[in-house]
Protein backbone atom coordinates (compact mmCIF):
# COMPACT_ATOMS: atom_id res chain seq x y z
CA UNK A 1 0.00 0.00 0.00
CA UNK A 2 1.32 3.19 -0.62
CA UNK A 3 -0.41 7.00 -0.01
CA UNK A 4 0.68 9.95 -2.17
CA UNK A 5 -0.29 13.38 -1.19
CA UNK A 6 -0.95 15.48 -4.68
CA UNK A 7 -1.84 18.78 -3.26
CA UNK A 8 -1.90 20.73 -0.30
CA UNK A 9 -4.24 23.44 1.46
CA UNK A 10 -4.16 24.12 4.94
CA UNK A 11 -5.57 20.81 6.25
CA UNK A 12 -7.08 19.87 3.02
CA UNK A 13 -5.77 17.31 0.95
CA UNK A 14 -6.08 15.30 -2.38
CA UNK A 15 -4.01 12.32 -2.52
CA UNK A 16 -3.51 8.64 -4.29
CA UNK A 17 -4.14 5.58 -2.23
CA UNK A 18 -2.77 2.08 -3.29
CA UNK A 19 -4.57 -0.81 -2.85
CA UNK A 20 -4.43 -4.49 -4.15
CA UNK A 21 -7.26 -3.57 -6.75
CA UNK A 22 -6.19 -0.45 -8.00
CA UNK A 23 -5.37 3.06 -6.96
CA UNK A 24 -7.77 5.64 -5.97
CA UNK A 25 -7.82 9.40 -5.90
CA UNK A 26 -8.89 10.94 -2.27
CA UNK A 27 -11.21 12.30 -0.94
CA UNK A 28 -12.99 9.54 -2.16
CA UNK A 29 -17.03 8.98 -1.54
CA UNK A 30 -17.83 5.10 -1.05
CA UNK A 31 -21.55 4.49 -1.94
CA UNK A 32 -22.33 1.87 0.89
CA UNK A 33 -23.67 -1.30 -0.85
CA UNK A 34 -26.37 -3.06 1.51
CA UNK A 35 -25.24 -7.37 -0.13
CA UNK A 36 -28.71 -8.45 0.28
CA UNK A 37 -30.98 -5.13 -0.83
CA UNK A 38 -28.74 -3.91 -4.41
CA UNK A 39 -32.00 -1.47 -6.36
CA UNK A 40 -28.82 -0.31 -8.43
CA UNK A 41 -26.26 -2.77 -9.11
CA UNK A 42 -22.75 -2.20 -7.98
CA UNK A 43 -21.30 -2.81 -11.73
CA UNK A 44 -23.97 -0.08 -12.82
CA UNK A 45 -22.67 1.73 -9.89
CA UNK A 46 -19.12 1.31 -11.34
CA UNK A 47 -19.86 1.74 -15.54
CA UNK A 48 -22.28 4.77 -15.62
CA UNK A 49 -21.95 6.28 -12.67
CA UNK A 50 -18.02 6.36 -11.96
CA UNK A 51 -17.61 5.47 -8.56
CA UNK A 52 -13.91 3.83 -8.48
CA UNK A 53 -14.76 2.27 -4.83
CA UNK A 54 -17.46 1.03 -2.71
CA UNK A 55 -17.59 0.06 0.55
CA UNK A 56 -20.29 -3.11 2.17
CA UNK A 57 -20.77 -5.02 5.45
CA UNK A 58 -18.97 -8.11 6.18
CA UNK A 59 -20.88 -8.76 8.87
CA UNK A 60 -24.48 -8.98 6.93
CA UNK A 61 -22.23 -11.04 4.13
CA UNK A 62 -21.36 -13.26 6.58
CA UNK A 63 -24.66 -13.77 8.38
CA UNK A 64 -26.94 -13.72 4.88
CA UNK A 65 -24.56 -15.40 2.23
CA UNK A 66 -21.80 -17.39 4.75
CA UNK A 67 -18.94 -18.62 2.63
CA UNK A 68 -20.95 -17.90 -0.71
CA UNK A 69 -18.63 -14.17 -0.89
CA UNK A 70 -14.86 -16.17 0.01
CA UNK A 71 -15.88 -18.93 -2.38
CA UNK A 72 -16.93 -16.49 -5.27
CA UNK A 73 -14.43 -14.01 -4.39
CA UNK A 74 -15.92 -10.36 -3.19
CA UNK A 75 -15.58 -8.72 -6.44
CA UNK A 76 -17.12 -11.52 -8.89
CA UNK A 77 -19.90 -11.90 -6.12
CA UNK A 78 -20.52 -8.13 -6.04
CA UNK A 79 -20.16 -7.87 -10.04
CA UNK A 80 -17.32 -5.00 -9.38
CA UNK A 81 -14.19 -4.39 -10.37
CA UNK A 82 -12.88 -1.64 -7.99
CA UNK A 83 -12.03 -1.00 -4.76
CA UNK A 84 -13.96 -2.57 -2.08
CA UNK A 85 -13.76 -1.45 1.14
CA UNK A 86 -15.77 -3.82 4.05
CA UNK A 87 -17.60 -2.31 7.77
CA UNK A 88 -17.35 -5.29 10.47
CA UNK A 89 -20.64 -4.96 12.03
CA UNK A 90 -19.78 -2.47 14.25
CA UNK A 91 -23.15 -0.13 13.20
CA UNK A 92 -24.76 -2.80 14.14
CA UNK A 93 -23.56 -2.99 17.77
CA UNK A 94 -24.47 1.28 17.83
CA UNK A 95 -28.00 0.22 16.74
CA UNK A 96 -28.99 -3.36 18.23
CA UNK A 97 -26.09 -3.41 21.21
CA UNK A 98 -24.64 -6.57 19.74
CA UNK A 99 -23.33 -9.05 17.26
CA UNK A 100 -22.96 -12.76 17.32
CA UNK A 101 -19.52 -12.47 16.01
CA UNK A 102 -15.90 -12.13 17.73
CA UNK A 103 -13.63 -9.38 16.94
CA UNK A 104 -10.83 -12.22 15.44
CA UNK A 105 -13.55 -13.85 13.48
CA UNK A 106 -14.86 -10.94 11.32
CA UNK A 107 -10.90 -10.54 10.34
CA UNK A 108 -10.73 -13.84 9.08
CA UNK A 109 -13.92 -13.31 7.07
CA UNK A 110 -12.78 -10.06 5.11
CA UNK A 111 -9.32 -11.86 4.20
CA UNK A 112 -11.67 -14.97 2.75
CA UNK A 113 -13.69 -12.63 1.30
CA UNK A 114 -10.52 -11.29 -0.25
CA UNK A 115 -11.60 -7.56 0.77
CA UNK A 116 -9.54 -4.99 -0.11
CA UNK A 117 -9.83 -2.41 2.94
CA UNK A 118 -11.42 -4.03 6.07
CA UNK A 119 -12.19 -2.81 9.53
CA UNK A 120 -11.43 -4.35 12.59
CA UNK A 121 -14.39 -5.10 14.96
CA UNK A 122 -14.61 -1.65 16.75
CA UNK A 123 -17.09 -0.42 19.83
CA UNK A 124 -18.75 2.37 18.42
CA UNK A 125 -18.86 5.56 21.08
CA UNK A 126 -22.48 6.92 20.02
CA UNK A 127 -23.94 9.75 21.44
CA UNK A 128 -25.98 10.12 24.29
CA UNK A 129 -23.86 8.15 26.53
CA UNK A 130 -21.91 8.87 29.79
CA UNK A 131 -18.07 9.48 29.66
CA UNK A 132 -17.70 6.38 31.71
CA UNK A 133 -19.16 4.23 28.39
CA UNK A 134 -17.35 6.26 26.54
CA UNK A 135 -14.35 5.43 27.89
CA UNK A 136 -15.25 1.82 27.83
CA UNK A 137 -15.82 2.12 24.43
CA UNK A 138 -11.94 3.44 23.29
CA UNK A 139 -10.42 0.93 25.70
CA UNK A 140 -12.10 -2.15 24.19
CA UNK A 141 -11.40 -0.39 20.65
CA UNK A 142 -7.67 -0.16 21.09
CA UNK A 143 -7.40 -3.27 22.77
CA UNK A 144 -9.36 -5.09 19.65
CA UNK A 145 -7.17 -3.23 17.91
CA UNK A 146 -3.49 -4.38 18.72
CA UNK A 147 -5.31 -7.63 18.62
CA UNK A 148 -5.97 -7.00 14.77
CA UNK A 149 -1.85 -7.84 14.75
CA UNK A 150 -1.63 -11.24 16.33
CA UNK A 151 -4.54 -12.54 14.17
CA UNK A 152 -4.53 -11.59 10.54
CA UNK A 153 -2.41 -13.37 8.12
CA UNK A 154 -2.64 -11.49 4.84
CA UNK A 155 -0.10 -8.12 3.88
CA UNK A 156 -2.45 -7.13 1.02
CA UNK A 157 -5.30 -5.53 2.51
CA UNK A 158 -5.18 -2.37 4.20
CA UNK A 159 -6.82 -1.97 7.55
CA UNK A 160 -8.97 0.48 8.94
CA UNK A 161 -8.02 1.51 12.80
CA UNK A 162 -11.41 3.75 13.89
CA UNK A 163 -11.02 6.41 16.51
CA UNK A 164 -13.83 6.50 19.39
CA UNK A 165 -14.46 8.56 21.80
CA UNK A 166 -18.01 10.60 20.57
CA UNK A 167 -18.57 13.84 22.08
CA UNK A 168 -15.85 13.50 24.09
CA UNK A 169 -13.33 15.40 22.87
CA UNK A 170 -10.36 14.23 25.05
CA UNK A 171 -11.19 10.95 24.59
CA UNK A 172 -11.32 11.29 20.78
CA UNK A 173 -7.53 12.68 20.95
CA UNK A 174 -6.27 9.94 23.41
CA UNK A 175 -8.02 6.98 21.31
CA UNK A 176 -6.50 8.48 18.20
CA UNK A 177 -3.00 9.34 20.02
CA UNK A 178 -2.86 5.65 20.68
CA UNK A 179 -4.34 4.05 17.68
CA UNK A 180 -1.61 6.32 15.73
CA UNK A 181 1.21 4.30 17.38
CA UNK A 182 -0.25 1.00 15.82
CA UNK A 183 0.57 0.28 12.00
CA UNK A 184 -2.86 0.39 10.65
CA UNK A 185 -2.78 1.79 6.68
CA UNK A 186 -6.03 3.91 7.30
CA UNK A 187 -7.44 5.71 10.37
CA UNK A 188 -11.28 6.64 10.63
CA UNK A 189 -13.35 8.99 12.72
CA UNK A 190 -16.00 6.18 14.55
CA UNK A 191 -19.46 6.82 15.29
CA UNK A 192 -19.91 10.53 13.63
CA UNK A 193 -23.56 9.55 12.07
CA UNK A 194 -25.75 10.58 15.55
CA UNK A 195 -23.27 13.23 15.51
CA UNK A 196 -24.56 14.39 12.05
CA UNK A 197 -28.29 13.43 12.62
CA UNK A 198 -28.34 15.12 15.62
CA UNK A 199 -27.00 18.64 13.64
CA UNK A 200 -24.17 19.01 15.61
CA UNK A 201 -21.53 19.65 13.38
CA UNK A 202 -19.64 21.94 15.75
CA UNK A 203 -18.40 18.27 17.65
CA UNK A 204 -18.21 16.84 14.52
CA UNK A 205 -15.30 19.57 13.66
CA UNK A 206 -13.94 19.61 17.15
CA UNK A 207 -13.83 15.66 16.68
CA UNK A 208 -12.01 15.53 13.21
CA UNK A 209 -9.63 18.23 14.43
CA UNK A 210 -8.65 15.94 17.26
CA UNK A 211 -8.23 13.32 15.31
CA UNK A 212 -5.84 15.14 12.68
CA UNK A 213 -3.59 16.50 15.74
CA UNK A 214 -2.80 13.28 16.42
Amino acid sequence: MSFEVRERDLLARIGRLRTKSGTVETPLLFPVINPAIQPIPPKRIHEEFGFEAVITNAYILKRRFQNLPAEKGLHDFLDFKGVIMTDSGAYQILVYGDVEITPEEIVDYQEQIDTDIATILDWPTGWRVSRRHAEQTVNETLKRAAELFKVKKREDILWVGPVQGGRYLDLVARSASEMAKLPFDIHALGSPTEVMENYRFDILVGMILNELAH
